[in-house]
């Protein structure tokens, strides 16, 4: 298996297996070996966004997406469902052939994290390498049986990685199903490798700062040349533009508290990083009677930011309301936490939903990161502007 560094993931197909040694397995070459390297604790929050958000199947079919549904097991397991609209499938003549406007799923499945063990496993209710199945096709309950089955381990003394695959109980190690895989982490190192070369970077799972005993998002000190006002403010502008608000933001004189209420816009930022249906000019999530299962739907929010510059805090409430303003029902809402911390000079963030309090995950670890870095490079655009004596507008930068 060589000995040159490498620039991605290689996989090889037929190898015997560490952890099942009657079994083929597919096997990586050493993590180590990869330059820039890809870290576990990267990898699998990568692969962790990939499957909470769906973004690649959304981004290619968004356009016709109808739900995605999100229901959380535990901090560390989720059951994930993606559902195409049959209706506009069959106006883009992409559906069944009937004209009956049944609906598709592309994406069902459940996912396991074992972040002490190392072990990521992902049950799959519906083949994932197929374009989808009709959904009068597949059974209604998980309990229905598992098409296929994917454990991969990452063995922390050779740093290779170990998927054990499972086709309809018939183990798959072949060089077919070894292709298939290897595209999908090939993309997924690619992330791994810019995320980690940010500037910033945020874990999340960390011990929260403002409350001692709950698990936060937590920067790592934040050495660059940046003062705690000018990116306290930058945040603010960054979670007013992500909201969709367009309230002008200074450099200097940051109230302190913002309040605005009122529009539409669609949740990029928050769990599913969805976009809307073909025809739909809003989305959200919406709870449903299950405990923490989301559900995307076309919905109306309103959304407010507050910030207050002496504490470092900065809240975005969000809520479902009718086209006439009023509470919907059913009931959504969720707050997000943002604090930035003067000494060290650290960001911390978790989110409100249900009866969750205080939540923490890879997606949302990310957002923040992405948030810090975009801050970072928005003070070195506004410091260029104030030494040539130009008028500071943070949101003409952000747009």
């Amino acid at each position: 298996m060589g000995n040159v560094a490498q620039t991605g993931v290689v996989l090889h197909a037929e190898v015997p297996s560490v952890s099942e040694p009657q079994k083929l397995c597919i096997q990586s070459e050493p993590l180590i070996k990869i330059d820039p390297p890809i870290l576990k604790e990267e990898l699998f929050d990568e692969i962790e966004i990939v499957f909470r958000t769906s973004r690649t199947l959304i981004k290619k079919h968004g356009h016709t997406l109808k739900r995605l549904e999100l229901q959380e097991h535990s901090p560390h397991s989720f059951t994930v469902k993606l559902v195409l609209d049959g209706k506009l499938l069959d106006a883009e003549g992409k559906g069944r052939g009937r004209g009956d406007g049944q609906d598709k799923i592309l994406r069902h499945c459940r996912c396991s994290f074992d972040r002490e063990e190392w072990i990521i496993t992902i049950e799959h209710f519906v083949h994932p390498h197929v374009s989808g199945h009709w959904e009068d096709e597949v059974p209604e309950s998980e309990g229905a049986g598992v098409p296929v089955m994917t454990m991969m381990i990452y063995h922390l003394e050779s740093t290779c990685l170990e998927y054990i695959v499972e086709v309809d109980g018939k183990p798959r190690a072949d060089k077919e199903m070894t292709a298939e895989i290897q595209k999908r982490i090939t993309e997924i190192g690619k992330l791994c490798q810019l995320a980690s070369l940010s500037p910033v970077l945020v874990r999340h799972d960390a011990p929260s700062i403002k409350e001692p005993g709950s698990l936060s998002n937590c920067s790592y000190p934040i050495a660059e040349d940046v003062t705690y006002e000018e990116l306290f403010t930058c945040m603010v502008a960054l979670i007013r533009s992500s909201a969709g608000d367009t309230k002008n933001h200074a450099l200097v004189d940051v109230e302190g508290e913002d309040d605005v209420e009122g529009g539409d816009f669609v949740d990029q930022r928050e769990t599913m990083a969805m976009a809307p249906a073909a025809g739909a000019d809003r989305a959200i999530l919406k709870a449903t009677s299950k405990p923490f299962l989301c559900t995307t739907e076309k919905r109306k929010i309103n959304r407010n930011v507050q910030s207050c510059p002496e504490t470092g805090e900065i809240t975005l409430s969000q809520i479902a309301v009718t086209d006439e303003g009023d509470i919907a029902w059913p009931a959504w809402s969720r707050v997000s936490h943002y604090f930035i911390h003067r000494d060290p000079l650290v960001a911390e963030s978790w989110f409100s939903y249900g009866a969750l309090e205080h939540g923490t995950n890879a997606v949302h670890a990310r957002q923040l990161q992405d948030f810090l870095n975009q801050a970072l490079d928005l003070v070195k655009t506004m410091r260029e502007q104030v030494s040539k004596g130009e008028e500071v507008n943070l949101i003409d930068k952000l747009g």
